[in-house]
């Protein structure tokens, strides 16, 4: 019995070792033009986005996030590669959201963009 429950130690410890590493990897430059992601431990990946492409955002927290002062912001986009984008792990002081929402409005006014939506029936 010690030796399972030593065992499921070690997993929880190494998740969470591995959770914190995938966290602290990520990093989030948000421009005037574009959203840029890097992140990945072993493999780094840059993804860009585009801030007219957003359209809508949110935040989210689980009981853990709360705990740590932390948060998700998701934004919700019409590109076909990242339907939603998820910032992790962001302090929760950091008000992100208006600083995008305004560069987005920004950027669909430079290149008139001009959404058109279906009404609710």
């Amino acid at each position: 019995m010690r030796f399972l429950s030593g065992c499921l130690f070690i997993v929880f410890i190494l998740s969470v070792a591995w959770n914190y590493l995938v966290l602290y990897n990520i990093t989030y430059i948000i421009e005037t033009e574009q959203i840029i992601i890097k992140h990945g431990v072993f493999h780094r990946f840059t993804d860009y986005l585009e801030m007219y492409r957003i359209y809508d955002y949110q935040k989210k927290r689980n009981v853990i996030e709360v705990a740590f002062g932390l948060m998700n912001v998701v934004l919700i986009t019409r590109d076909a590669g990242h339907p939603q984008v998820v910032f992790r792990g962001i302090t929760n002081s950091e008000d992100v959201i208006p600083v995008i929402r305004e560069r987005v409005e920004t950027e669909k006014m430079r290149k008139r963009i001009v959404e058109f939506n279906n009404p609710p029936i």
